[in-house]
């Protein structure tokens, strides 16, 4: 990821924080242009958005539980960065990466079965439905997860120089006081 943003890996000592701040200047950035792009009317995102969610019967206890299940996971989430718990963000970041990946077999069982569990075949073959109201917000938490781990990695970089900067300021002081 850090390459395709331009950033280079090799040499992340003293200009890490620098790297670091490019990084999440350019997330930003990014962000910008996506949210500009999808107020484009010409893409006609809204209308298709819109005419998805009419098709969708929500009250379905399937998506009821998947909707419990994505609220849980932004529970546990919020309360991982409440807690400021890297160990906690890794293990839900591996959680939602897993889960995913499972998407697809997930989807083939629910496609073979999709009369016991819904009024509508939902599951396409494609794995277009369950990607949308699946994998997309688990993929969006673990962005959130990386995000996170990043404004935290910058904190830890700069905490790092300074504290390279006192070490070097009291050793040159120790020097002329010598």
């Amino acid at each position: 990821i850090f390459s395709c943003l331009g950033v280079e890996c090799s040499n992340l000592r003293m200009d890490g924080i620098d790297q670091a701040r490019d990084l999440l200047s350019r997330l930003v950035d990014f962000g910008q242009n996506l949210t500009q792009a999808w107020q484009d009317p010409s893409l006609a995102v809204w209308p298709a958005l819109r005419s998805f969610i009419a098709a969708v019967d929500w009250s379905e206890p399937l998506l009821r539980g998947l909707m419990a299940f994505h609220l849980f996971n932004v529970v546990l989430l919020g309360l991982a960065l409440h807690r400021k718990s890297e160990v906690g963000l890794a293990v839900l970041f591996v959680f939602f990466g897993g889960c995913v990946l499972g998407a697809k077999p997930l989807n083939g069982f629910l496609r073979e079965r999709w009369e016991e569990l819904a009024t509508q075949p939902y599951f396409d073959e494609g794995g277009s439905f369950i990607s949308a109201v699946f994998s997309a917000p688990l993929v969006l938490l673990d962005f959130v997860i990386v995000i996170s781990l990043l404004v935290t990695t910058v904190a830890q970089l700069r905490r790092l120089a300074r504290a390279k900067a006192r070490d070097k300021a009291r050793a040159v002081t120790e020097k002329k006081e010598k």
